[in-house]
């Protein structure tokens, strides 16, 4: 980190200080960290160059927070030592915060129809509670509402007493429940997967129509012609794509010949993960819809795929240090490969920057990016900047 720029974040983090309670403030709009006067850039490794070098104010988050809409969401500490859920809009506002009983109570970012919502699990000694809050305005929508379990994931998931079950963030009610025969699997905005009597499929957790059969999963090119059946596999990924594992053989001894990933929301394939699909992941840019497959191992392929026509826009051997993606935003995504950090375009799977910088965690559609940057404790400090 250059001298100026650590002058520059010094100034940044003391007003994060004297602003210690805007955040706890559910009226909204104080400024959590104004930018302080200096014209100095902040140049050195610590901010990718896809973005504005000089910050523009810091969150208050205590962890890396998730985008709902137009604000970053996340968990905020006061003096005190309480905490809560807030939403920080990207001029640097607070808008809203719902304070937190306990640890290790936590939320979750999803969309009800055409608004973005944010639903708050708080965990006392006995029980957890739930309630849901529109990401713009922090209005309740419903809750507190007794739900029976912790969240466990991925999507509205929670683990219940008698197995899993989704909630539908529309009113708050268990939407669908393990049962003899069918096992919850996923969810995403509204659409939980599940598997029923072997055979995979999804429901609309608000009415609990069927949104796709088991029909709809179709299997990569070259699996057509093995009699191939698809099983969900896990992936502690993005919960908007869905991970299929085909395989041949009896249910007790099968065997994987390939693996593709699919659109949570419609069953539709949205590509072909031919090599070390057992540990591939995927990432989604919620700003452009481009899908990003990856994996771990050398003979991966990684993948982009266009959000709205399902077009490989580019495909190439991961290599000897393969690339992990961690952020995507603005049509850039963010990762690593090796000990470096890199920028990579989107479209065209070009490096559009690398170094030691360190990787965003967030950014709304404005283009203005959260970026971790350790203060002098050596705490990570959110800040903000804007895309380059």
């Amino acid at each position: 980190m250059s001298p100026r720029f650590r002058t520059v974040l010094a100034c940044v983090l003391a007003a994060v200080a004297v602003s210690a309670c805007a955040h706890v403030d559910r009226r909204g709009g104080s400024l959590v960290a104004p930018t302080p006067q200096s014209s100095a850039p902040a140049v050195g490794p610590v901010v990718p160059p896809t973005l504005r070098a000089e910050p523009l104010w810091t969150a208050p988050f205590v962890a890396a927070p998730e985008v709902a809409g137009q604000v970053f969401v996340g968990v905020v500490a006061a003096p005190d030592g309480s905490r809560a859920v807030a939403a920080v809009d990207d001029t640097g506002h607070s808008r809203w915060s719902v304070p937190l009983q306990r640890e290790p109570s936590r939320f979750a970012v999803t969309r009800v129809g055409d608004r973005d919502v944010v639903v708050v699990l708080d965990t006392a000694a006995d029980r957890t509670s739930a309630s849901a809050y529109e990401a713009a305005s922090g209005d309740r929508l419903w809750g507190p509402t007794d739900v029976p379990g912790a969240w466990v994931g991925p999507g509205l998931v929670l683990a219940g007493p008698s197995g899993r079950v989704a909630l539908d963030a529309g009113s708050g009610r268990v939407a669908v429940r393990e049962e003899p025969g069918a096992r919850v699997l996923q969810e995403h905005d509204g659409t939980v997967v599940l598997e029923r009597d072997g055979r995979l499929l999804a429901v609309d957790a608000a009415t609990g129509v069927e949104r796709w059969s088991p029909a709809a999963l179709v299997a990569p090119d070259r699996l057509g012609g093995t009699g191939a059946e698809p099983r969900y596999r896990a992936e502690p990924g993005d919960d908007a794509v869905l991970f299929v594992e085909w395989t041949v053989g009896t249910p007790g001894a099968p065997r994987a010949l390939g693996y593709s990933a699919h659109d949570v929301r419609t069953g539709a394939l949205v590509g072909d993960v031919p090599h070390g699909g057992a540990a591939a992941r995927a990432m989604v840019d919620r700003t452009t819809g481009v899908t990003l497959l990856f994996g771990p191992t050398a003979d991966t392929l990684v993948t982009a795929v266009d959000g709205e026509s399902r077009r490989t826009l580019w495909r190439r051997p991961a290599g000897q240090e393969p690339v992990r993606f961690t952020f995507a935003a603005g049509g850039v995504a963010y990762g690593t490969v090796g000990a470096r950090t890199v920028a990579v375009d989107e479209r065209t799977g070009e490096i559009r920057g690398g170094g030691r910088w360190r990787l965003p965690v967030a950014a709304v559609r404005s283009g203005v990016t959260l970026v971790p940057v350790a203060d002098p404790s050596g705490r990570d400090r959110f800040l903000a900047f804007r895309r380059g």
